[in-house]
Formats: C-alpha cells, structure tokens, sequence
C-alpha cells in the first residue's frame, strides 16, 4: 500500500495540515519542534488508534498529542492507493470516547462507507495483519541505535508459531501450552489418591457381613425381603430415569407453547382459525378497496350542484324548494357512499395491524403475504403437534408415576415385614442396615474410582498435545531464526560493503556479526554499524511477517543521526534497490537529501 495524501484536522502542534506523498522515496525535512514526529505518531494513531496508556505515571499519548488550537477538532484522515489502484480513505475522529475509525471506500462512482467490521478488516489486509508491536519494532523506526522494544521478538515468535501452526496470527502457541498445563493442574487436584484403598477395604468388610447374615435360619425371610428390597429399588430407579425424561419433554413443550401464550391444541386451532379467518377478510377489503373510487359519488355530487344551483335560479319561485331537496338529498348519498368507504378503510387497516402483530409473534416478519401466511401455518402445525405431544407425554407421565407409587407401596409393604420381624431378628436388620450403607458408600467409591480413570486418560492426553506443541514451537523458532538471519546477513553484507558477511541474532536478540576476523559480538561495534545491523534485522523481520512484497511503507525518523556520510549514501541506495514499497524519512538535516542527489537517486521532497 502506498500513503498518497495526509489530512490532519487537530494532532499536537499540526492544525489543518496537508501533505502529499509519492510512491518510492519521500524526504519530510524540516527543523526541531516542526512536528515531525509529532506527524510520525499520527501515522501510527491513524493506523493503530491513539495510545490512551499511562505508562510509569506519564500522560499518554493520547492526552498529550490532543490539539493545542482547537482540542475538539482531534483527527484527521489518511488517503491509501494498494498496487491494483483500489483507494481507501482512513478517517479517524479522536474525540470519540468509542468507534472512532472510519473507512472508505473511493471509486470512480463516488464513494462508499464500509461498516465498522468490513473497514477493520480491510486496514487489517492493508497492514498484512501486522500488530502494533510488530509495526513499531519493524517499518516505523526512530534512531536505530535504540535497541528493538523488549516485545518484538516475543512479538514476532508468536506470530510465526501461530502462523505455521494454525493458520491465524492470533492464536498463540505459549498460550495453547499454558493453558493446557494449567488444565492438568486443575485435573491432578480433582483426583482422589485414597479412593482405591477406601473401596477395597469397605468391599471386603461388606462380603465379611453378608456372609454372618447368610444363615440358614435367616434365609426364608429377610434374604427374600430384602431381594424384592433391592428389585423393587432397581425397578423404582429405571422408572424414575424415564420419569425425569417425560418431565423433560413435558417442560420442553409446555415452555414453547406458553412462549406464544397457548394452553392447547383448542387455544391454538382457534388462533389459527381467527387468523386466517381475519387474513381472509383482510384480503376480501384490500380487492375492494384496490378498485378507484366509485365515479357514483362524484356524480352524485355534480348533481346536487346542479340542483343547487337550480334552486338558487328558482328561489322566488314553488321550484326552489325542490330543488333544494334535491340537492340535499343527492349531497346526502354522495356523503353516505363516502362514509362507507371510509368505515372499510378503518376495518382493513384495524385487521392489518391485528394480522401484522399476529405473523410478527408467530413467524417474526410483519409481511402480509402468501409467504408469512404459509409460515404461520407451519408454526400453527409445529405448535398443534407440540400439544398433541405434550398431551401424549402427560399422560405417559401419569402411569409412569402410578408405577412408581405401586413400587413405593411395595417398598414401604417390604418395610413394614422387616419392621415385624424386629424384635426376634433386631441383629439381622442391623446388619442390613449396614449392609446398605456399606453398598452405597461402595457405589460413590466406585463413581469416584470411574472418575478418576477419566481423569487420568485426560492428563495423559494433555500430556501428550503439551509435549506436541512443544516439539512443533522449538521446531518453528528455528525455522524463523534460519530465515531472519539469512535475510538480515544479505543485508548486512549489502549494507556495510562486505565488511560483514552475514549476522546472527539469537533467541533473545543477542545478535553477533561475522567479519573476516571472526565473529564479533555487537557490543564491540560501533553505533553506526550497530545501526545498520539493526535496519538489516527490522527489514528482515517485516520481510518475513508480511512477505517479499515490502506491502507497508517504512518510514524512519531521524533514523541516521550516527551514520557517517559514507554509511548514509550506502544506506539509502540500500534502501532505494531493495525496499519495493514506500519510504518515508524524517530529517532535521539536508545530509540524506544530499547522500540522495550524490547517489543519483530519484526522491520526493517536503519541507514543513
């Protein structure tokens, strides 16, 4: 993309202040406190948004850049050309508490506003998805002999992991393996290490009872109570599953059919029936209303004029009176047929907007047409069926819950035997007694033994996807260094004239350059080529964040403060033969536009 013309109604010291770009090499000169980095951090604010961040007790940017002149006229706009010729307009009115982006599109037919969704994404394609923090660690640098923000190379392994990985710079790889260990820990603390132990022990003690109650003299009765015991148990929890499931389906339908205020299959086949019976009568009154208005009236109304005026001619005469009665009596039907079409009028527009408040409940649309009609219809079917259902599932309901009050009659029957037989068999019903809670101690023992083996295959599974995305991120943060420093080394070499061949930045950015005396660690350099080296290294970066197509134009304020004249001249015929977009610099000096004219190198020039 390519920044054609910048508008700017109020930034910091620059009010109504217009500026015009070219493609290529554009040289912004002017003096200290002239606004040029004021106007280069309205670049990143139109692109980005303001920073409204207070950052160690300091105004924000967004507070200190707000107008001197005019503080509410806070904005301006930038004009955008991408290399099909397609033309944007960014507009941003900082004033705004919210929503302050405004994109458009310009055509030869004029120009169109894109939603807030459609003009995000469209600068998001424009910046080739590039984050704030990747912008200003790459295409938009101050002096370079600051070293790159801390985040930028945290930046730019997240956004190579994510891109290789999933497809999306904003999924994170860290983040996926954080979240992933932070869920084996969630796991490990819902295990219960003593729950084997507890159930092996209660089993044993259970077998030991029942075997002191499996006595001969025992057998004839409370053996066979307490089998029907434990049938009429299962019996009584298969029912009350089903039973929990019809209350389900009966609460489902009930819900939809109280939703639109009907009790049955009557309320609802009478709604239909009003309906159609009104969407009938509505369409009967639209054919009659939809012919012109009946000439009859008007005639009428020609001849009591006539009549009236008749009347008038002959008023001394017996004729007068007439024609009087004449005339009132042909006004008086002209007004009566009137009076008819209007009463019709007010009954079509009552029933329209009874019929459009009924299609808007049913079928969500106001429309009245066949098509609405044939909705409500359905929604009439779906509604008579869920009443028919509802019907049908009450009354499962009932003899669900008829069987279960004989189970619990026969329950409460095997009680009462129990309770007869107390006093002569008191030890044996005790041990029942424990015998019982034993087996449903045994029970949650046993969900929790189920539960745990769950757990377990999870944690071996996260276990297993931490350990792949480990392998898959190491495997990626070596791809990414292989490519940058291979990109930066051909710059480097380019830069420098071949007095370094190639450099290498490491996984912190420890960055080490090779000469022909070896491998020479940065902080041995001087700050002219630790310049360089760190323009090889943005270049590179923003080359393997965007592609080889440099789609984002570089723009470099006050970038070469410490380069001599012959590193300038290499650095901007370096710039000029291997950066294909746009190039921005800011200078308070006339040394680059002179390492520029000295090179032969076509630039733009500005003055502010």
């Amino acid at each position: 993309m390519r920044i054609v013309r910048i508008h700017i109604d109020g930034f910091g010291k620059l009010h109504q202040f217009d500026l015009q770009l070219k493609e290529g090499m554009n040289l912004v000169i002017g003096a200290n406190e002239a606004g040029k980095s004021t106007l280069h951090l309205f670049l990143r604010s139109m692109l980005y948004g303001a920073d409204k961040k207070r950052r160690n007790g300091q105004t924000s940017a967004y507070e200190s850049m707000r107008p001197w002149k005019d503080p509410h006229e806070y904005g301006g706009r930038l004009e955008i050309e991408e290399d099909d010729g397609s033309r944007w307009m960014i507009a941003r009115n900082f004033d705004r508490a919210a929503n302050d982006l405004e994109v458009i599109g310009i055509t030869e037919k004029g120009r169109k506003t894109l939603s807030s969704e459609e003009g995000a994404a469209v600068l998001q394609r424009l910046l080739k998805s590039l984050s704030e923090t990747a912008y200003v660690n790459t295409v938009s640098a101050g002096q370079l002999s600051a070293a790159t923000e801390r985040g930028m190379s945290q930046e730019l392994r997240r956004y190579a992991a994510n891109v290789s990985t999933t497809a999306n710079p904003e999924l994170n790889a860290d983040r996926a393996i954080e979240l992933l260990r932070e869920e084996k820990k969630k796991l490990e603390a819902s295990l219960d290490p003593e729950a084997a132990r507890e159930y092996t022990g209660l089993v044993s003690a259970a077998r030991k009872l029942e075997e002191n109650l499996d006595r001969p003299e025992y057998e004839n009765n409370i053996l066979n109570i307490t089998e029907s015991g434990r049938r009429a148990e299962a019996a009584a929890e298969k029912l009350g599953e089903q039973l929990r499931n019809e209350d389900a389906a009966v609460q489902e339908r009930q819900e939809l059919l109280t939703k639109y205020g009907l009790g049955g299959r009557d309320l609802i086949e009478k709604t239909r029936a009003g309906v159609l019976q009104d969407y009938g009568r509505w369409q009967v009154l639209t054919e009659q209303l939809s012919h012109k208005r009946s000439p009859l009236s008007l005639l009428l109304i020609v001849i009591a004029v006539i009549f009236g005026a008749l009347a008038w001619k002959f008023r001394a005469e017996y004729l007068f009176v007439i024609f009087l009665i004449c005339a009132a009596g042909c006004l008086a039907a002209a007004l009566m047929i009137l009076y008819a079409r209007s009463r019709t009028e007010d009954t079509k527009e009552t029933l329209e907007e009874q019929l459009q408040e009924e299609f808007l409940r049913y079928t969500g649309s106001k429309e009245l047409n066949e098509d609405t009609l044939h909705l409500f219809e359905n929604r009439m079917y779906d509604l008579r069926k869920a009443a028919e259902e509802l019907e049908t599932a009450r009354s499962r309901q009932g003899a669900l819950q008829s069987e279960m009050d004989r189970l619990g009659e026969e329950q409460k029957e095997n009680r009462t035997r129990l309770d007869q037989q107390r006093e002569a068999k008191a030890k044996v019903e005790d041990g029942l007694r424990e015998l019982n809670s034993m087996q449903a101690e045994a029970a949650a023992l046993r969900r929790k033994l189920s539960t745990n083996e769950l757990l377990r295959d999870r944690i071996e599974a996260l276990d297993l996807a931490i350990e792949t995305m480990e392998q898959l991120k190491d495997g990626i943060g070596s791809a990414v260094g292989t490519y940058i420093n291979k990109e930066a080394s051909r710059m480097v070499e380019g830069l420098t004239g071949g007095a370094y061949t190639s450099v290498n930045a490491g996984k912190q950015y420890n960055i080490s350059l090779n000469s022909h005396d070896g491998m020479i660690p940065i902080e041995s350099l001087s700050a002219g080529t630790a310049d360089q080296v760190y323009l090889a290294l943005r270049l590179a970066t923003i080359r393997f964040i965007t592609g080889e197509e440099d789609a984002v134009p570089l723009i470099l304020d006050d970038s070469f403060a410490l380069y001599d004249d012959d590193r300038l001249r290499k650095a901007v015929r370096f710039l000029a033969e291997n950066y294909r977009g746009q190039i921005l610099i800011f200078s308070c000096q006339h040394r680059e536009e002179e390492a520029l004219q000295e090179e032969g190198l076509p630039y733009h020039l500005i003055a502010i």
